[in-house]
């Protein structure tokens, strides 16, 4: 029987290890991704979240509780599946079922709980005083006495938003870098989607912040893991 590719250091770089990212999708995202060719030939498609997923793990790998990608992706299961217990309980389950957890500050357990949400829904929850925290970025914040996605709440247009009217869709060929030819607008990748359609205006500059991995959306529409995107 061949070893678990994810039984690596939180902190390896994935750029090499095909078959690690292949079994962080699988193991995210289901059956799909279980042929090789298939992931090689559309590993492109992946690359955003990849990337993101890698940097966010290599940030925390000094302080988050888990050692190894397999026992943070079984976190991010429990998680999923536990979603609606209050944080306390939740971190009382996971020092249960994690050794590493079990044995780490309540500081760093945290940190562990709000590192699984982000790689988990793309969000940037964290506390303030954690590292590697970008100025500007929209930041959400777990509350210790409610359940964990009581955060996405907290998402600045969460309770705001309508449903587009016919006369809101644009033309099927307009492309969003038209928005810089026809008002001036500089479109801002972002891999938080809290930041999705932010519209910064600063001393006459106008910058519009888009989320840049798609395919992370259209992965949760058929998921192993149960999101509150299509739940």
């Amino acid at each position: 029987m061949s070893a678990d590719p994810l039984h690596i250091p939180l902190d390896t770089k994935l750029n090499v290890l095909p078959s690690t990212k292949q079994a962080i999708l699988e193991t995210l995202w289901g059956e799909r991704f279980t042929d090789p060719t298939h992931f090689l030939d559309n590993e492109r498609c992946f690359a955003v979240y990849l990337q993101y997923y890698e940097r966010e793990c290599r940030h925390s790998s000094e302080r988050a509780p888990f050692e190894t990608h397999r026992q943070l992706l079984d976190a991010i299961s429990v998680l999923s599946d536990e979603r609606w217990k209050p944080f306390q309980e939740l971190l009382n389950d996971f020092s249960t079922r994690f050794l590493s957890f079990s044995v780490a500050s309540t500081t760093d357990q945290k940190m562990g709980i709000t590192l699984c949400l982000r790689l988990w829904l793309m969000l940037n929850i964290r506390d303030r005083e954690e590292p590697y925290h970008v100025a500007g970025m929209t930041v959400i914040t777990l509350d210790d006495t409610a359940p964990v996605l009581s955060a996405l709440r907290k998402m600045p247009l969460s309770n705001n938003f309508a449903p587009p009217t016919e006369e809101d869709v644009l033309d099927s060929n307009f492309h969003i870098l038209n928005l810089k030819r026809l008002a001036d607008i500089e479109i801002v990748p972002t891999n938080n989607l809290a930041d999705h359609l932010y519209l910064h205006e600063e001393a006459g500059s106008r910058q519009l912040h888009i989320f840049c991995c798609g395919y992370f959306l259209s992965a949760h529409l058929a998921p192993t893991l149960r999101t509150p995107y299509c739940s």
